[in-house]
């Protein structure tokens, strides 16, 4: 059966998802039922994804399932485990309980696009919205959230061209930290919720194509 992905376990890999290109980024949930996603909008090419994730120290072995362009893959993929995945739009939902502190994602088969890293940092206290981006012509970007000082309970959406991104049964998405979403658009906010008050600060980059 032909189908618009591919799905081919493979080992583990390393994915540093702060480094200067624009094929790298990372991914994280928050217990059973949580959805996340590794493009932000619809308007970009196929791309092939290395998608992996870390095995934690504890006793539950956690479980995904791999949502490429609305087709749920009829396989899981496991903590510790990597899977190659092709499309569009590409969501990630944990079906067991747990929470997946760190994943990885890694643009494969083709060649490596240098980036100009854009460091962003926020002071939820003073506004809960933090402008990343606002550009004259739409471009390529990756979007990362990555450092939370003294906020635990902080969680994130992202706006993209006044558009927060959402699931694939259009419901606002929510990210923890350790996330990144590679898209497509003009302007890039990113939308704060917890308890950060005082001087606790939120930050991370935003990637564009050197």
């Amino acid at each position: 059966m032909k189908n618009s992905f591919s799905f081919i376990f493979c080992f583990i890999v390393t994915i540093t998802y702060s480094q200067n290109t624009l094929n790298v980024g990372g991914w994280s949930t928050s217990g059973p039922g949580s959805f996340t996603r590794i493009t932000a909008t619809n308007n970009l090419d196929p791309k092939v994804y290395s998608i992996q994730n870390t095995i934690m120290m504890d006793d539950a072995i956690l479980e995904f399932e791999i949502v490429a362009d609305g087709l749920t893959i009829p396989a899981k993929l496991y903590e510790g485990g990597c899977v190659a995945v092709e499309g569009k739009n590409i969501f990630i939902r944990q079906t067991k309980p747990g929470r997946m502190i760190k994943g990885g994602w890694k643009i494969i088969q083709q060649p490596e696009i240098g980036a100009i890293v854009i460091p962003w940092v926020g002071y939820p206290s003073l506004n809960k919205e933090i402008l990343v981006a606002n550009l004259k012509t739409e471009q390529e970007f990756i979007i990362e959230v990555h450092e939370v000082f003294d906020c635990s309970d902080a969680t994130f959406q992202v706006i993209i061209d006044n558009i927060p991104i959402k699931d694939n049964n259009n419901n606002i998405l929510t990210f923890w930290s350790g996330s990144s979403l590679i898209g497509k658009g003009k302007t890039v906010v990113v939308k704060v919720n917890g308890s950060c008050t005082g001087s606790k600060t939120v930050s991370g980059y935003l990637k564009l194509k050197a």
